[in-house]
């Protein structure tokens, strides 16, 4: 467990990153605590939350030649991130030609 722990910690973007494992696992550790799951799943979204925006910044996302608007506030979508982290700035036709299919991600 302990290499695993080091190993992400090594692989996570900032000091914020590393804090919320640590109080997600002390969550789920607090057997006591009937919250515990819920309290730790919501710690992890946030986290990747975190990291999509950190990873695939809205001014980069939308600067995309597929980005379209999706949301009332104009900020691009969680799939639309995640689809920024696979293409970074590669059109869709050049990722088809890859052989990437974008269209499963499911978030």
């Amino acid at each position: 467990m302990e290499r695993l722990s080091e190993f992400l910690n090594a692989m996570l973007l900032d000091e914020f990153s590393r804090e919320v494992p640590k109080g997600s696992l002390m969550a789920y550790k607090a057997l006591d605590n009937p919250l515990r799951l819920s309290q730790f799943s919501t710690g992890i979204r946030e986290l990747i939350g975190h990291t999509l925006s950190t990873l695939a910044a809205d001014d980069e996302v939308k600067a995309s030649s597929w980005f379209v608007v999706e949301t009332p506030d104009g900020r691009p979508t969680r799939r639309q991130r995640v689809k920024f982290g696979i293409q970074v700035g590669m059109t869709d036709a050049a990722v088809a030609a890859l052989q990437v299919d974008t269209a499963e991600i499911d978030v």
